[in-house]
């Protein structure tokens, strides 16, 4: 399955990459860097113009099919069809009717999945998940491309009138490379001539699968036309529909906190930095030693608002310092060490010391008369 995807890319960027010029419901677009069902995405689908011509346009849709036969007070559930297996579309009634006019093509980043620690054991019993992000990329740090899916659209009318396009992603069994992650997939078009195949040709239903053997021309109940709208001849095989095994895809481990759809941070598909081998052998410090570690830095930084007060140099004219002065001319930082402080001294302490050197010179010289 394939429930939550990134495309965070600007209008500029999807427009400039596929080339189309008209966008319809280009306001509901929003960039979302984990998007789930009901979330609205950029599709490219065929439609008509006035003169009913055929054209290739962009158009915002919901994740998340809603049959057209769904009943107008019925509430939407998007979660119900976001997803399609790919093997069955041409026997569910939901998907089949769509395949000849409806398919679509899905643009995105790149899709995120889980893994869960311990696939063997019961179901009761919850293991831990961690996500995975899935992309294109060249530095295997970023997204390097678009990453492009295949899809069927729908249209519903709600109860109000309002017509609402869904659309739901193609799923098929996973590649060689991913099967240590899950089971499923989304249908991914890697070049421009699949997804010319998917979006441009035209097909019509054979109703009766059973005589599927007796047709070549057959293939799950899929009869491929000759003629698209490029005028070339493609045959639309379902077959075509499976995994991607290329080694250009990517992945890397992704933070937890993106498994609640309101999580919209840029670092939802970053990768996860995980501990070294190092860390792994560093003693563990507990919460009691970490809080004693919080407590001492605490009162060291209240020791050092309140350690000393702020002194006042300034030069006189011979270029002595004079400390304590009553023009403030350059404040000494707080922050020096104690030591730098307890050498200073006041200006009545300099004159103090002063007199008693003089008194001393003075009894010196006395003693010294006496002596003769």
């Amino acid at each position: 399955m394939c429930g939550r995807t990134k495309c965070a890319l600007s209008r500029e960027r999807i427009r400039s990459t596929t080339g189309c010029n008209t966008w319809i419901n280009e306001d509901a677009y929003n960039p979302s860097h984990n998007a789930g069902p009901a979330f609205n995405l950029p599709v490219i689908h065929i439609t008509t113009d006035t003169s009913h011509n055929p054209v290739t346009v962009l158009h915002t849709m919901k994740w998340g099919l809603i049959p057209s036969f769904t009943k107008p007070t019925d509430k939407p559930d998007y979660y119900k069809m976001f997803n399609a297996r790919s093997e069955s579309i041409h026997e569910k009634p939901s998907f089949r009717r769509l395949i000849p006019t409806r398919r679509c093509l899905v643009i995105t980043e790149g899709f995120y999945e889980w893994h869960k620690s311990n696939k063997n054991q019961p179901a009761k019993i919850t293991s831990k998940k961690q996500p995975y992000f899935i992309t294109f990329s060249n530095d295997k740090t970023t997204t390097s491309e678009l990453m492009v899916f295949a899809g069927l659209y729908d249209t519903w009318k709600d109860g109000e009138g309002n017509i609402q396009y869904t659309v739901t992603i193609l799923t098929t069994e996973t590649s060689k490379r991913l099967q240590w992650l899950h089971d499923r997939m989304p249908v991914i078009l890697r070049t421009k001539e699949e997804q010319d195949w998917w979006l441009y040709s035209k097909t019509t239903i054979n109703n009766n699968n059973n005589n599927n053997n007796n047709n070549n021309n057959n293939n799950n109940g899929i009869t491929s036309t000759t003629t698209n709208i490029n005028g070339s001849s493609k045959l639309l095989s379902l077959s075509k529909l499976g995994p991607y095994n290329g080694d250009d895809l990517t992945w890397w481990p992704v933070t937890p906190a993106m498994g609640r759809a309101d999580y919209q941070s840029e670092e939802a598909s970053k990768p996860l930095e995980r501990p070294s081998v190092k860390d792994f052998f560093k003693p563990r410090m507990t919460p009691s030693k970490r809080k004693k570690i919080e407590e001492e830095e605490k009162e060291e930084a209240e020791e050092r608002k309140g350690a000393a007060p702020v002194m006042v140099r300034e030069k006189d004219e011979e270029g002595g310092v004079h400390v304590g002065s009553a023009i403030k001319v350059e404040a000494v930082n707080t922050d020096e060490p104690l030591e730098m402080l307890k050498g200073m001294k006041t200006e009545e302490e300099e004159v103090r010391d002063g007199v008693d050197k003089e008194r001393n010179q003075q009894l010196k010289e006395k003693k010294v008369q006496r002596s003769f």
